[in-house]
């Protein structure tokens, strides 16, 4: 009777450590994971919902003024890694569309912050702004308009 209590003993034993050890990496890649970085990701598309290959992304964090910039994928997405917290202006540019910005975009550590955009056909000259209430501002900026502020100067 003694002997098959010790056997039920040890099994249960080994049962709670081969669980636990299943168990354990489980939970393990979760700490692991935690990072005081953020990411940023998106997709930039045209007019017509196509996406767009090889834009220009430029994210700067404005508390610092430090700018990182990629390129985007065959697919249209882009992805910036290790990105510290805190509010970025994110500004895409591509040839044959108006370049196009949006303030106040806020990265938080271990989050990934989705930010896609739809272009405009036009000149890159032409800056839109995109609002956090995302109402669109459209600045054109000529020649003329430049030249008559650096004469101002």
């Amino acid at each position: 009777m003694r002997h098959l209590r010790k056997m039920k003993s040890l099994a249960y034993t080994a049962a709670l450590l081969m669980i636990s050890g299943l168990l354990l990496p489980l939970f393990s890649n979760s700490v692991l994971a935690q990072s005081s970085k953020g990411i940023i990701v998106g997709t930039i598309t045209d007019p017509s919902g196509a996406v767009v290959d090889g834009a220009t992304v430029k994210i700067t964090n404005k508390a610092t003024n430090v700018a990182r910039e990629t390129k985007t994928s065959a697919e249209g997405g882009f992805r910036l890694d290790a990105v510290d917290p805190g509010s970025y202006k994110i500004e895409v540019t591509a040839g044959g569309f108006k370049t196009i910005s949006r303030d106040s975009v806020t990265v938080e550590a271990a989050q990934a912050t989705t930010t896609d955009f739809a272009l405009e056909v036009g000149a890159q000259t032409e800056v839109v702004n995109v609002n956090a209430d995302s109402t669109v501002i459209l600045q054109k900026q000529t020649a003329r308009a430049q030249a008559r502020s650096s004469l101002a100067r």
